[in-house]
């Protein structure tokens, strides 16, 4: 035979002719050709989903944010210029407010305002600034004299007690000078009147012995 003059050979006698491990090993080169194909198309699609998800996300995030994010409202009333709802900066401070709202009015205190407010004060989301009028701050400024001219007033009454002290005719606050008597034991005593005799208290139950002993000098009918 020559070369050039083969005889063609037909497809089936071409099967026919490879043995059967070789076709064995081609299929299995194909399938895992196709499958490593197939597992990198998975692989394509689920990290273009995972970052269409993580977009998304973010796009949320970003939606539920405030659109007075990083804002403050604050309510100023009283004796400032323009009285009103303002919305400030967060972090903004009390001298910042009055500045807004057009400073105090001819009416305010100065002093007051500077004594009493801290104008360097952060102000907080919905809080509510009052400036006083000169009359309102006056005002106040006498009921804090009449408080401090009350307790001084009792004061003086609890360092003036004459002994010794009635126990038939002493009100409570005096009753209570005594050594060992709260309210309580001074109102048991109240209570209890008329007294024969200042052993009665003892007697009745009314306060201890040892009580009894540290005040007997100090108290009569």
């Amino acid at each position: 035979m020559f070369y050039g003059n083969e005889e063609p050979v037909s497809i089936r006698e071409f099967l026919s002719q490879k043995p059967l491990w070789m076709w064995i090993v081609i299929f299995l080169l194909v399938l895992f050709g196709l499958s490593f194909g197939c597992f990198g198309i998975y692989q394509l699609v689920t990290t273009n989903e995972q970052e269409i998800i993580t977009s998304n996300d973010i796009q949320s995030q970003v939606c539920e944010q405030s659109a007075d994010f990083g804002q403050i409202t604050v309510y100023i009333s009283g004796a400032v210029t323009n009285p009103g709802v303002y919305i400030l900066e967060t972090g903004d401070r009390i001298a910042d407010l009055l500045k807004t709202a057009g400073g105090i009015s001819k009416a305010a205190d100065t002093v007051f305002v500077n004594k009493q407010f801290n104008l360097a004060k952060r102000l907080e989301d919905g809080e509510q600034v009052y400036i006083p009028t000169r009359e309102e701050a006056e005002a106040q400024l006498s009921a804090q004299s009449s408080f401090r001219s009350e307790d001084k007033k009792t004061e003086t009454i609890s360092t003036e007690i004459n002994y010794p002290i009635s126990i038939n005719s002493s009100p409570k606050s005096v009753l209570m000078q005594l050594s060992g008597i709260g309210e309580v034991r001074a109102t048991k005593i109240i209570e209890n009147r008329p007294y024969s005799s200042v052993d009665e208290l003892v007697e009745k139950m009314i306060i201890s012995q040892s009580i009894f002993d540290d005040n007997k000098e100090k108290i009569a009918l």
